[in-house]
């Protein structure tokens, strides 16, 4: 080694790593030596230690047993073909490029496809030639990668063989020609292209090789600050950076397993998954140099395999790896497959990185023993989670993950009240940073934009809740930020805003806000269609701006619903995470049923075959895959060879089954997720579609009529009943309570909540209240401080301090059996006022003792308090969802023989402002109506009857029906009751008293007041703050209804003032109002005294 510098000393990791070994010693790790010299060092202390094993197999398709064989590579072979490689580029680099080099570290990129071994040994023999690694990623674009080459000033370039590594250098080496000003006037030359170094070259032992391995000069150590490779980012916001590796740095991240608690030495770490031009891919080859792990690969051979799901597990088992490297989407697919959880369950660590794990997935995974553990850091700061901590059971905080002291953080508060942190890193003489961004206490550090929770319980463990900056992790691994592609988006004359959206998910989309003149219900399949349509030029735009991973299909381009809007910030751009939330359920049915997507059949004009021979069927597949690929393919050519990535295969996949499932007669579901991967030319994938549908298949029509839906409905209703236990009544009568009523009560920090808590701690029947709420989720602000804060908005007063014992603040999970609650607080009345439609929630955990609050969605329009067949709840989801859980209830009596106790379904009408403060929530259509009226000076008039309910009577009887002594003391056997105003009162007379108390208010038609509102939002535009904005396709709705309903009045020569329009029409109260006293003492309507409540809230809270 020739140096003349000192070197700065690195501190002396724990000695965890290799203890017991008799193959294996650690390298020294201060920083004593360089890079190349570790790998040196394991050659000669450690030559017989597995550095790499890979399966090798004498034939290309006999993968039996007796066929295959283990290859072991000993660092001994390592380090010599790292050498090897090392005098072969430098004598390639002397004779292409005199200058290159003289003394100075040069930049040599490599363009290639990852064939682990050959590509990890010439990173590294780059460097033991004296220069700098550049592993480039050929993900990116042409512009992208000549932005990297010409940002690290790279001289040489090595590129491998397959065409789309040729065509995407040849491009990006245009790029710079014709793009850049030192390139184009030759101030700088083009970087020189050269084969990529084969295994052969490498590891194939000649003559010639040692020979000229013996003339390979000493390394030469420049100083611990000298480049030895070069890692770029994800390439989302805009460009990718290219972001420097020093000697130091390199060797600092070599020690962080010390700072574990696993000894990865003699362990086999499957790395298939994990490609070398991926810093996390680089790395393992170095923690198997510093650590002693062996990789396991796949066999060196070109060009390389394109790994299926199946082909990883296969390699895996074979190479009896017992650590596991990969991305969450490999593990979700494996999820799917039963005796691959096995496989999962038998590692010692699954460690997933790049994105989040499916969480139901995760907890599933982790509750049957299977390690789970995130590995997170990034490009420009590094590794920033232990690697890895013991525990045996990660179950359930396999989410969580420890960063080690010796990496020095600082967490900035984001979010108070929610308890979100932003990272910072700060650089220190065991982690110093690559770059540094920020100043903690005069001391560089790194702000991540990574948002982290900490763990409610365990000091020191976090999870990742975000970005700062909003960039979106999907489950492969890659990356988008969604800013400069929403700006593109934006420009389109038809859209105010966008949001991306994707984490957590494949591939991203995109939620789009028309403008006003533009707005339409989405619901309307032609006018979605129409519309995605003329805004898909811009989509287009965004998507040749975009990584390939970040490209929107048509069928991902969302539409806001006027009647929910996104939320705007004073900058007017909309709230991300808000937005995402609200249209959570829409985004959900968008990802399912791309999976069932017409896609490129249908989509695209390209029809399935006629015919179905196998003429017809490779003319159609040749087709589509041309189509895909955006260019014509030989039909014997691999398209994995030609670009094609696992986006584009999931296209062909979804195109080939929608065209299958043509014929009606196949059962599609046969072929599996991996049939493309597994077939990928255009002739094999002809044979087997040819081959399935000549062997036949069943399939079933997924069109869904009245009666199968209501069908469906109750097949659901059977198969979550089927495993109720029968109880007899005496088995549930040793559930009473001789000292009085215990309730369990949930949703009591809403408003229908809070006020059901305060009747029942007011009734002295009622011993104990459990008022039972979601656990905090990292926020800051404790349940008993919401409960307060929610209580004191709604002027109740409940002693929360001083009742006795009689309240007790529960935080549970409402998914988990029992609600995650003791069965002794579990068993007694329950109340239910926070409804969520949810089936894998609330269909799975009502149980004999619920009592539901349900609202007025199930029925007919004669609004009987009585139960009703399927086929008239037919409509929604919700109201199919609220009809299936009525059902579960009143079989879930019927088998428990509750005679004497039936659930109570409560039906809850349209709650209004309480009759002591008049709270109402501004969000709802009644105040948006008034504000508006006072805006346009004028409020509807009409002939309707309304039964909208005060929440405080609401909550008194609710109380009142859920009680013991209540209806089953009648014996009612129905189970169902309407909670409305018993006295409904003329929508006339409310809106009077409105009028009267804002002044300058006339009544008039609905059309008239409609128009005007309409008139008013378009000439303020998007400056038009107005609440009944966003509620438009309502109010619309609202006006064809009366429409209608005038015109049949006419034909019929009379008017029903009874009917439903604004109010809630006719609904039948009689079963509530003679078991609920408070209900029956109700002697007057809503009138002028109640207006005035509501117009003093909405005036306090400034919306009139």
């Amino acid at each position: 080694m020739t140096t003349s510098h000192a070197y700065i000393p690195i501190p002396i990791p724990p000695q965890t790593q290799g203890r017991n070994s008799t193959t294996f010693t650690a390298p020294p790790l201060d920083g004593s030596i360089g890079l190349p010299q570790v790998f040196e060092y394991a050659a000669k202390h450690s030559p017989g230690h597995p550095a790499f094993v890979y399966e090798k197999s004498n034939s290309d398709h006999d993968h039996s047993t007796a066929e295959r064989e283990l290859v072991t590579v000993c660092w001994a072979e390592v380090a010599s073909a790292i050498g090897r490689g090392a005098a072969v580029l430098r004598r390639r680099f002397g004779s292409e490029m005199q200058d290159f080099g003289s003394g100075k570290t040069e930049v040599v990129g490599i363009l290639s496809s990852s064939d682990a071994i050959p590509y990890a040994t010439t990173i590294f023999s780059i460097v033991r030639a004296n220069h700098a690694a550049f592993p480039i990623s050929p993900r990116n674009s042409p512009a992208a990668v000549a932005h990297l080459l010409a940002k690290s000033k790279t001289r040489h370039m090595l590129v491998s063989q397959e065409p789309a590594m040729r065509e995407l250098a040849k491009a990006a080496l245009e790029v710079l020609q014709t793009t850049y000003e030192e390139y184009k006037h030759g101030t700088v030359p083009l970087p020189v292209c050269s084969d990529m170094l084969q295994h052969a070259e490498l590891y194939l032992v000649t003559a010639a090789h040692e020979e000229e391995l013996l003339l390979l000069p000493d390394w030469e150590y420049r100083g611990p600050e000298d480049v030895a490779v070069y890692f770029h980012s994800s390439g989302s916001t805009a460009f990718p950076k290219a972001i420097p590796f020093s000697q130091r740095r390199m060797i600092q991240l070599g020690t962080m397993p010390y700072y574990g608690e696993l000894d990865f030495c003699g362990k086999v770490a499957s790395v298939h998954a994990t490609p070398m031009f991926h810093g996390m891919g680089t790395f393992q080859f170095v923690w198997a140099a510093t650590c002693g792990q062996t990789l396991a690969v796949f066999e060196p051979k070109w060009p390389p395999p394109v790994p299926t799901l199946d082909g990883l597990v296969a390699a895996a088992k074979t190479t009896k790896s017992n650590l596991l490297w990969t991305v969450p989407s490999f593990v979700e697919a494996w999820y799917q497959n039963p005796e691959q959880v096995n496989w999962l369950i038998s590692l010692d660590a699954i460690v997933y990185g790049g994105g989040p794990l499916n969480k139901q997935i995760g907890d599933s995974l982790a509750s049957q023993g299977a390690r789970l553990y995130p590995a997170y850091g990034s490009t420009e700061g590094g590794v920033f989670s232990q690697v890895l901590h013991a525990q045996e059971d990660t179950f359930p905080d396999w989410d969580y993950f420890r960063i080690p002291d010796v990496v020095e953080t600082a967490m900035v508060t984001y979010d108070a009240e929610a308890g979100v942190y932003e990272l910072v890193i700060i650089s220190c003489p065991a982690n110093t940073i690559t770059l540094s961004n920020t100043k903690v206490d005069g001391r560089d550090a790194y702000a991540t934009s990574d948002l982290l929770i900490p763990h409610p319980t365990k000091a020191g463990f976090w999870k990742v809740f975000g970005r700062a900056d909003d960039q979106i992790m999907h489950s492969t691994g890659e990356k988008t930020n969604p800013g400069p592609l929403e700006h593109i988006l934006n420009q389109d004359l038809k859209v105010m805003s966008c949001v991306i959206f994707g984490r957590g998910r494949f591939h991203a989309g995109v939620i789009v806000d028309p403008k006003p003149p533009f707005r339409f219900d989405p619901a309307d399949e032609e006018k979605l269609a129409q519309f995605r349509n003329e805004i898909w030029p811009t989509v287009e735009k965004m998507n040749g701006f975009a990584p390939q991973h970040s490209r929107v299909f048509k069928e991902m381009i969302l539409v806001t619903h006027p009647q929910v809007p996104f939320e705007y910030t004073v900058k007017n751009t909309p709230r991300r995470h808000a937005a995402v939330l609200a249209y959570a359920a829409h985004i959900d049915a968008a990802y399912a049923a791309l999976e069932e997507s017409e896609s490129v059949v249908t989509k695209r004009g390209l029809l399935p075959p006629e015919a179905w021979d196998r003429a017809s069927i490779q003319d159609f597949v040749r087709r589509l895959v041309w189509e895909v690929l955006g260019k014509e393919l030989d039909d014997e050519k691999d398209v994995f060879r030609f670009g094609c990535d696992s986006l584009q295969a999931t296209w062909i996949k979804n195109s080939v089954l929608r065209a299958l499932r043509t014929i009606g007669t196949l059962d599609t579901r046969a072929l599996g997720p991996s049939f493309v991967f597994e077939h990928p030319t255009v002739s094999s994938l002809s044979s087997l579609v040819h081959q399935f549908v000549s062997d036949g298949g069943t399939y079933v029509s997924g069109a869904m009529s009245v009666k199968s839906r209501a069908n469906a409905m109750r097949k659901m209703v059977a198969e979550l009943t089927k495993d109720f236990p029968a109880r007899s009544a005496s088995s549930v009568s040793s559930l009473a309570q001789p000292n009085g009523i215990v309730v369990l009560l949930t949703g009591t920090t809403g408003a229908l909540g809070c006020h059901t808590l305060a009747r029942l701690l007011e009734d002295d029947r009622v011993t104990r209240v459990y008022a039972l709420n979601r656990t905090r989720d990292g926020r800051v602000k404790s349940l008993a401080q919401r409960q307060a804060e929610a209580l004191e908005e709604k002027g109740l007063d409940v002693g929360m301090s001083s009742n006795g014992g009689k309240f007790v603040l529960l935080e549970g999970d409402l998914a988990s059996p029992c609600f995650g609650l003791a069965y002794a607080v579990f068993a007694e009345s329950m109340i239910l006022v926070a409804w969520r439609v949810d089936f894998n929630v609330a269909l799975q955990t009502y149980t004999p003792e619920i009592q539901d609050a349900d609202t007025v969605g199930t029925g007919t329009s004669s609004g009987a308090e009585r139960p009703v067949d399927a086929e008239v709840a037919v409509s929604s989801g919700y109201a199919e969802s609220k009809w299936v859980s009525e059902r579960i209830l009143l079989e879930a009596s019927a088998r428990s023989e509750l005679k004497a106790r039936p659930p109570q379904i409560v039906r809850v009408g349209q709650l209004c402002g309480d009759r002591k403060s008049g709270a109402w929530n501004v969000k709802e259509w009644f105040p948006a109506m008034v504000q508006a009226s006072k805006a346009v000076g004028c409020i509807p008039d009409g002939e309707d009857s309304i039964s909208w309910i005060p929440l405080d009577l609401a909550a008194s009887g609710l109380v009142d029906l859920s009680l013991p002594d209540a209806l089953r003391a009648q014996n009612t056997d129905q189970g169902i009751v309407h909670l409305v105003h018993p006295r409904p009162a003329p929508w006339r007379n409310i809106v009077k008293a409105v009028a009267a108390e804002l002044g300058g208010i006339e009544l008039v038609t609905y059309s008239v007041w409609l128009e005007r509102v309409e008139e008013e939002t378009s000439k303020k535009g998007s400056g038009c703050t107005l609440r009944a904005v966003p509620l438009m396709s309502f109010f619309k709705q609202v006006g064809e209804y009366e429409a209608m309903r005038l015109k049949e009045d006419n034909r019929a020569g009379k008017k029903d003032k009874q009917a439903l329009g604004l109010g809630m029409g006719t609904i039948e109260c009689k079963v509530a109002v003679e078991h609920s006293e408070s209900l029956s003492q109700v002697s007057d309507a809503l009138g002028e005294e109640d207006v005035k409540r509501w117009l003093g809230y909405w005036k306090r809270v400034g919306i009139i």
